[in-house]
C-alpha cells in the first residue's frame, strides 16, 4: 500500500520547477522550487536522507542545487523526511549558518550544506516569525547606512 501524498505546506505557491542534482554519476532528482513564493522543498524518501550522518544537523543539500537556490533568490526551505513532520529554514540561516561537508563518497559529486537542528523550525508559523525577525534586521541595518550617509560629510577627522 503506498503512503498518502503529503499536503503541500503554505509556502508553495504556483508551479514548481524540479531541480535536479547527480547521484552515482547519473540525473537525481534536486527538490521541488516555487518561484512565486521563493521556496524550496526537499523530499527524502531513504530514512537516513537528509540528515548529518553524525547528528550535526538537516538538509544534504547538493552543492549544485544550492547554487541553484542562490541564484534564484530563494527565501525558504522545507525538509520533508520519511516518517517524520515537515521542517521548515529561512534561506538566509542556511547559508550563513550551515555548514558544506564534503563526503569521500563517490556517489556525491560536490560537497553537500547542512543547518544546525536550532535553526529548523517545526511549522510555518515560527518560519514566518523569523523571517519578520530578519525583515526587522535589514530594515534596521538600513537605516544605520542610511544616518551614517547623513553625517558622512560631518564627521570630526577623529571619528573617521
Amino acid at each position: 500500500m503506498t503512503e498518502p501524498k503529503k499536503a503541500r505546506s503554505e509556502f508553495c505557491k504556483g508551479k514548481a520547477t524540479r531541480l535536479e542534482t547527480t547521484f552515482n554519476g547519473a540525473p537525481a532528482p534536486g527538490g521541488n522550487y516555487y518561484e512565486a513564493s521563493k521556496h524550496y522543498v526537499k523530499a527524502c524518501k531513504n530514512p537516513v536522507a537528509g540528515k548529518h550522518p553524525h547528528g550535526l544537523g538537516y538538509g544534504g543539500i547538493d552543492s549544485d542545487v544550492f547554487r541553484a537556490l542562490l541564484k534564484r533568490g530563494c527565501l525558504t526551505i522545507e525538509l520533508n523526511l520519511a516518517g517524520e513532520s515537515p521542517r521548515f529554514a529561512t534561506f538566509r540561516d542556511f547559508l550563513q549558518e550551515g555548514v558544506s561537508v564534503r563526503w569521500k563518497d563517490q556517489r556525491f559529486p560536490g560537497p553537500r550544506r547542512y543547518l544546525s537542528e536550532q535553526y529548523w523550525y517545526d511549522s510555518p508559523f515560527l518560519l514566518k516569525g523569523r523571517l519578520l525577525e530578519i525583515q526587522k534586521e535589514e530594515k534596521r541595518r538600513t537605516e544605520e547606512k542610511s544616518q551614517l550617509g547623513l553625517w558622512g560629510g560631518f564627521m570630526p577627522a577623529a571619528h573617521q
